[in-house]
């Protein structure tokens, strides 16, 4: 299988990296960019943790600040989703919350929530049979 590519190029996007983890977003500031940042890196080493190994990949986060527009450039590959959807193959966490505080509380459940299921994705692919981290809370 062939990992996918994501790549928006309908935005100008600002770009914060620390670590193995860049978040990019397209309204907000850096540091609600760097405090995603460490609601990743927290995630991912609580499940890596489980698995008692590190964590496998470098992580990329798209915070779109509207559903619309994040539901408008991935089209039907993720039909049903609640405002955010991670893809192992490509290492990626897609996210709508607005820059604004409520926008930043639903970001503080989604993002964690998604890197839990990412991070595990990618052990499973890895340890068959290991049993399966269901949150990272």
């Amino acid at each position: 299988a062939c990992a996918l590519e994501y790549q928006d190029n309908r935005f100008d996007w600002s770009e914060f990296t620390d670590g193995a983890v860049t978040v990019r977003w397209n309204e907000g500031d850096a540091g609600q960019a760097a405090d995603a940042a460490e609601l990743v890196k927290l995630a991912a080493a609580r499940v890596a943790e489980e698995y008692e190994r590190p964590w496998p990949v470098p992580v990329r986060v798209y915070w779109y600040a509207r559903l619309q527009d994040l539901q408008s450039g991935i089209g039907d590959r993720w039909a049903g989703f609640e405002g955010a959807v991670s893809e192992p193959s490509a290492g990626i966490i897609l996210v709508a919350a607005a820059s604004s505080e409520a926008g930043r509380r639903t970001f503080s459940i989604l993002l964690p929530h998604e890197t839990a299921h990412l991070i595990d994705r990618i052990f499973q692919r890895n340890s068959p049979g290991r049993k399966r981290w269901r949150t990272a809370q």
